[in-house]
């Protein structure tokens, strides 16, 4: 699920001039609703492109643990400020011209309700980081 949702950002980033690579170590099942989950990797993997000027990488990597998945979304991109970071799950929250705000407060709320969670790690100039934690068993949340 996860390498069909990257390539079917592979045009997206190629439009844009970035080099968007995937990597999957492990056995990757868990207990999740697949739309759901593709809608944010959609999203979280789209605002990494958006942040990532030509020339630029967006990784997405998915590895395996006892008890959860592990998806990480990296760019190096221009990453967000100290002062946006508190903010950026909040619903209609957005620095973009033309964005929402949706986007990452609905990722956020998908992987909360599966029991997992979402972490940011950005450096203004340098890039960011999610890292979103699934637990392997539906962290006892059904899959609807």
């Amino acid at each position: 699920m996860a390498r069909a949702a990257a390539d079917a950002l592979r045009p997206l980033a190629a439009a844009r001039g970035v080099a968007l690579e995937f990597d999957a170590v492990g056995s990757h099942d868990a207990l999740v609703d697949p739309d759901q989950l593709r809608q944010v990797i959609d999203n979280l993997v789209r605002n990494a492109i958006d942040a990532t000027p030509a020339g630029g990488r967006v990784g997405l990597s998915l590895r395996s643990g006892s008890r959860e998945q592990v998806l990480e979304i990296s760019d190096t991109g221009h990453g967000i400020s100290a002062d946006h970071l508190p903010k950026i799950f909040d619903l209609y929250f957005t620095t973009k011209t033309h964005g929402t705000g949706v986007g990452l407060a609905v990722a956020h709320q998908i992987v909360t309700a599966h029991g997992g969670t979402i972490e940011v790690e950005s450096e203004p100039g340098a890039g960011t980081r999610m890292t979103v934690r699934l637990p392997r068993d539906g962290g006892g949340h059904g899959r609807g």
